[in-house]
């Protein structure tokens, strides 16, 4: 889920543990915002990884699935 990045670290630590997240997607930048106890993933040292799209199954999606949820 997609988080404000301008938000203080408490605020950011508040919507991690509310919404239960699981693990935490971040540039350099923002990794002093995210729990310890979160596996974070540094889209600035992993990106490499990240560029390599290996097998893709296409799905098929309706009007009516949500296709993202904000957190509010």
């Amino acid at each position: 889920m997609p988080i404000n990045f301008k938000l203080a670290g408490d605020a950011v630590q508040y919507i991690l543990d509310d919404a239960d997240v699981k693990c935490v997607f971040v540039d350099a930048g923002s990794l002093h915002l995210s729990g310890a106890s979160i596996p974070i993933v540094n889209f600035d040292a992993d990106y490499e990884a990240f560029l390599d799209p290996g097998e893709f199954a296409d799905v098929e999606v309706t009007s009516d699935q949500v296709s993202m949820q904000l957190y509010t």
